[in-house]
């Protein structure tokens, strides 16, 4: 489904240091690209040590070894790098490193863009001897990132490099809150005027409001794009002033708590906040993050004047239309003498489009839906545009057959 599609964090702590799991990954040396490749990193290893044992001429591992490792064979001045990319940019304090090979030094640089890096942590010395060890790397102030690089040099004895999983440690970030609860939209948690309720995703973000963007605060309350805050008053949702509202935290197995009461997905369209047991009993207890961009009002209005100009300009397409449908019976009376320049009229490709790949009925895919939503909501329903410019395809066609 269209929200699934995008990338999940899912079991993230509410807290003020939390963490985001990198979408992708690359590195400049690697031991095997199926078996070792940069991608393994970003998820958990097993923690066997696969490189080690062929190095020493030994039999290949039999468990499922699900990390980074480098080539080996590395001199002592060189430098190799694992760079892990975000699926948004985010709000970064530092990394998370679980080395299956730790380096004899470290450094680590970040990229707003995901092309251009700087310096977040300079060079330092691990100290400890094991080669498998976890290790957080803290910035000096926050940063924001969509890439960071892990710079390594100094082999140790093992001779290699080696990544079992690393994360970024991230302050709050803006998500949608996706109900688990079976439907044929995914739903999400979005503000409404009376407090929260169930809203299908598609629909909360095609309307560009921001309603469906929460954050956790510092202080783990859940924070409305309003400012408000969602708070427990007497047994009940509500929306309130942040001061002294609820905490909350998003568990790993997906439920979204204030002590022993959990948001709960009542129905398809309501929510409630319930005795955990209840909702579990009832299959109503999970819910998912989904990292999204911080709203933007200016994008909204942006949007709504090309919906605007779009308006205009179909309005004046119309016009133009019935002006040729007026004209065309005229045709056959008149001497064609001059108008051999418009004899060969050729028809521009936008408008060979035919009815079959205008079409949005059944068995449109997601990115279709949105598109059907969003011109419908900012401007002009993407079908009724797509039947305007079919008609006028036909229009010009007979006018080329007219002068033909």
């Amino acid at each position: 489904m269209f929200v699934a599609a995008l990338f999940f964090l899912h079991g993230l702590r509410a807290s003020a240091e939390r963490y985001a799991a990198f979408a992708t990954a690359e590195a400049s040396s690697v031991y095997s690209p199926a078996a070792f490749g940069a991608s393994m990193a970003t998820s958990a290893s097993s923690g066997c040590l696969c490189c080690f044992m062929r190095s020493h001429g030994k039999h290949a591992c039999v468990c499922d070894c699900r990390y980074w490792c480098s080539a080996g064979g590395h001199s002592a001045g060189q430098v190799v790098s694992w760079t892990g990319a975000l699926a948004s940019r985010r709000a970064l304090r530092g990394i998370n490193i679980h080395w299956s090979y730790a380096p004899a030094e470290v450094k680590v640089l970040v990229s707003a863009d995901g092309g251009n890096f700087e310096e977040a942590a300079g060079w330092r010395t691990n100290v400890r001897t094991e080669p498998s060890f976890e290790q957080a790397v803290m910035f000096a102030e926050v940063v924001s990132a969509k890439a960071v690089t892990i710079l390594m040099r100094g082999p140790k004895a093992w001779g290699f490099f080696g990544i079992a999983s690393a994360t970024a440690i991230s302050g709050p970030y803006p998500f949608m809150l996706v109900s688990g609860q079976a439907a044929v939209q995914e739903q999400c948690v979005v503000a409404k005027s009376h407090g929260v309720a169930l809203q299908p995703c598609l629909d909360a973000i095609v309307a560009g409001d921001g309603s469906e963007v929460l954050t956790f605060s510092e202080g783990g309350q859940l924070q409305l794009v309003s400012g408000q805050c969602l708070a427990v008053v007497g047994g009940l949702l509500s929306v309130e002033d942040c001061q002294g509202q609820s905490v909350w935290s998003l568990t790993a197995d997906g439920q979204v708590k204030h002590g022993n009461t959990c948001l709960s997905a009542a129905s398809n369209t309501e929510l409630a906040a319930v005795d955990c047991a209840l909702a579990v009993a009832e299959g109503a207890d999970k819910f998912f993050e989904v990292a999204v961009a911080s709203h933007d009002s200016t994008a909204t209005l942006a949007v709504r004047s090309v919906g605007a100009l779009m308006q205009a300009a179909v309005k004046r397409q119309r016009q133009l239309l019935d002006a040729i449908h007026t004209s065309l019976p005229k045709l056959d009376k008149c001497s064609l003498g001059g108008l051999g320049v418009v004899r060969n009229i050729t028809l521009p490709s936008s408008f060979l489009l035919s009815q079959h790949h205008l079409s949005l009925a059944g068995g449109e895919d997601e990115v279709m839906q949105a598109v059907r939503k969003i011109s419908g909501h900012f401007g002009i329903g993407h079908g009724e545009l797509a039947k305007l410019l079919l008609a006028s395809s036909e229009a010009l066609a007979a006018v080329s057959a007219k002068l033909s």
